[in-house]
């Protein structure tokens, strides 16, 4: 999607950053050829798969399993 916002703001003529920033949020590995560069994140899915399989794993044992922040 980032890749499509850089692409369509460029065509209306907005000048990125200037006029609009755009982030992308899977690590795309074009996104350094881009001009200008897109800036992205990566996003630990593995590891927030596995952190999510293990606290159903706890939970269908019957351990307590608190709310709120888990770290991957």
């Amino acid at each position: 999607m980032a890749l499509g916002a850089l692409s369509l703001a460029k065509r209306r003529g907005l000048k990125i950053p200037d006029d609009l920033s755009i982030i992308g949020f899977d690590n795309i590995s074009l996104s350094e050829f881009c001009d200008p560069p897109l800036t992205t994140v990566a996003q630990p899915r593995f590891d927030i798969g596995r952190e999510a399989m293990l606290l159903l794993l706890d939970q269908l044992h019957g351990h307590s399993v608190s709310s709120g922040l888990a770290t991957a």
